[in-house]
């Protein structure tokens, strides 16, 4: 102390190794002192992300507030432009906009067209456009560049967000929100009202209703999508035609000399997109399944179906076609995995959840009762 003044000093100690950083933490949690140890790994310099370790404590932090607004923003908001477009979309919207345009003809067609074709058509239309739109959002980047601001200080720890918010993203907003969106807001004012009953009783009654849907967006993932973005390549085409004004961009931006240099950091950004979506996307699937598998037995078919499909295609890209850099940087240097099965669990945990307000809903207390306790057990 000085002039009766206690002064506090802040120790930083770089360890050598990570296991003599470790072992330090582990004495800190021990032994009870008064000073605070907090050890934290060192990401490799490959790994380090150099721009967020650049900044200040303070800029981190108003960036990673901005980028959580903007995440939150973006999931509510999400569901009114593919809304908009569904209703837009619709047999009934074409043939008024036919109908004022003068087009009997095709007016006619629309008119003659048979209940369950048109049933067939519509359903296979609106899932049609989560899908387009689900991929537009996954694959533009948006949640990657979210991610990054965020402030973490290595290429993993962006990965592992970037993974998070699709999980998120594909989970709560695609799987959940979807089947309540026409009442997506009355149900978050009903929530700070009611508690949470009110939206496990939602769910519990929108979630079966919704089951053709998602057969039709299985069924779209296996015969469709699969082809255009796993067969066909589509992405890599695209960007390979714009190519040339793509590295002239990757250039102004990264500031990196030469094509090597852009090279490089299109195929780091890249690999940034396609494994967090590769990931997202095959939990999606199998989200759906664990939710419907009880509800609509069917469910398991489609998602049988899918595997037949996907397993070979990718098992085949990942050897002769991606052929990507290993390291560190491959597939967050296994970080991934552990952080899917925490995912899935919380997956599950959703899936029991929805099937026990079901059950409620149904006024069946025993099965309620009995669902509830399968987690503890």
């Amino acid at each position: 102390s000085a002039g009766g003044q206690e002064r506090e000093a802040t120790l930083v100690a770089v360890f050598r190794t990570r296991r003599a950083a470790a072992t330090c933490e582990q004495l800190g949690a021990l032994f009870s002192t008064d000073v605070l140890v907090h050890s934290t790994a060192a990401p490799q310099l490959r790994d380090a992300v150099w721009s967020n370790l650049a900044r200040s404590s303070r800029r981190r932090l108003l960036y990673s507030v901005l980028a959580g607004i903007c995440s939150i923003a973006l999931f509510l908001l999400w569901n009114v432009p593919v809304g908009l477009v569904q209703g837009a979309v619709r047999l009934e919207t074409i043939q008024s906009i036919l109908d004022d345009l003068g087009l009997e003809g095709p007016v006619e067609t629309l008119q003659n067209i048979a209940p369950r074709t048109r049933a067939l058509i519509e359903g296979w239309v609106a899932s049609l456009v989560v899908s387009l739109m689900q991929l537009l959002t996954l694959y533009s980047g948006l949640l990657t560049l979210l991610a990054h601001f965020f402030g973490y200080g290595s290429w993993t720890g962006i990965d592992r967000a970037t993974l998070h918010l699709m999980f998120a993203f594909n989970f709560f907003l695609v799987l959940l929100a979807s089947t309540i969106a026409g009442s997506l807001y009355g149900t978050i004012a009903g929530i700070l009202q009611s508690g949470w009953c009110v939206l496990i009783g939602k769910l519990g009654q929108t979630i079966p209703a919704q089951s053709s849907f998602f057969l039709n967006y299985l069924l779209q993932e296996a015969l469709l999508i699969t082809p255009i973005i796993d067969l066909l390549h589509i992405s890599p085409l695209f960007l390979l035609a714009i190519e040339r004004p793509l590295r002239a961009l990757c250039c102004r931006l990264f500031a990196c000399a030469g094509c090597a240099g852009c090279a490089e950091n299109l195929e780091r950004w890249g690999q940034r997109l396609t494994y967090p979506y590769k990931y997202s996307r095959a939990m999606m699937v199998i989200n759906i399944g664990v939710m419907y598998a009880c509800i609509a037995p069917l469910v398991v078919f489609f998602i049988l179906l899918w595997l037949v499909v996907i397993v070979p295609i990718w098992s085949y890209n990942l050897q002769y076609v991606w052929a990507p850099r290993q390291g560190a940087g491959f597939d967050s240097g296994g970080a991934f995995w552990p952080t899917v099965v925490r995912l899935q669990l919380l997956a599950l945990g959703a899936a029991q959840v929805v099937l026990a307000g079901i059950m409620l809903i149904n006024s069946r207390v025993d099965g309620f009762m009995l669902v509830m306790l399968l987690p503890v057990a």
